[in-house]
């Protein structure tokens, strides 16, 4: 039992009473719903906005995790959304002048895939992956070993997965 203290805390608890819900009616084979309204009201009373407000499913799951971070932490669970969730990503620079290139890895808990006309899965992950984009002009990368600002190609992969991954596909640029 999740105590509700805290508006972080009210969310957990709602969330566990709704896939409390969500199961007790698989285990029952009906095609029964689940009222979410609970979640929801918990939401509200934490930021003020309405569930129903314009934002898309990625918008909210990343809304929602943020919240769930310090509550998980709380109740003494801080890494259980790392370890169910997401991965880890690294990032890499290369400098045209063939020094040592940057890296950085960082944890994702979801990640973002640009959408491009007619792909496939594996075509968009190949290239969001693999792909790269130029690092010129006001975006260069200062080469600690040239110290001096360079061209580079900057790279990114996935380096380790949790066993569920959640792709938020982005289908607009603006």
């Amino acid at each position: 039992h999740i105590p509700a203290d805290t508006p972080q805390l009210q969310i957990l608890r709602e969330l566990q009473s709704l896939f409390s819900r969500m199961q007790s009616v698989m285990d029952l084979g009906s095609s029964g719903s689940v009222d979410p309204d609970g979640l929801f009201e918990a939401l509200r009373a934490y930021d003020g906005r309405c569930a129903f407000s314009m934002e898309d499913a990625g918008e909210f799951l990343l809304r929602l995790l943020d919240v769930l971070e310090p509550a998980l932490e709380a109740v003494g669970l801080p890494d259980v959304l790392a370890e169910c969730l997401g991965g880890t990503t690294v990032s890499q620079t290369i400098p045209v002048c063939n020094h040592k290139p940057a890296a950085r890895e960082e944890q994702e808990l979801v990640f973002d895939v640009p959408v491009s006309d007619g792909s496939t899965l594996p075509e968009l992950l190949e290239k969001h992956i693999a792909g790269g984009y130029e690092l010129e002009g006001d975006e260069c990368f200062e080469c600690d070993s040239c110290k001096k600002r360079v061209r580079a190609k900057r790279t990114a992969g996935m380096h380790a997965l949790a066993d569920t991954v959640v792709l938020s596909f982005k289908r607009f640029e603006y």
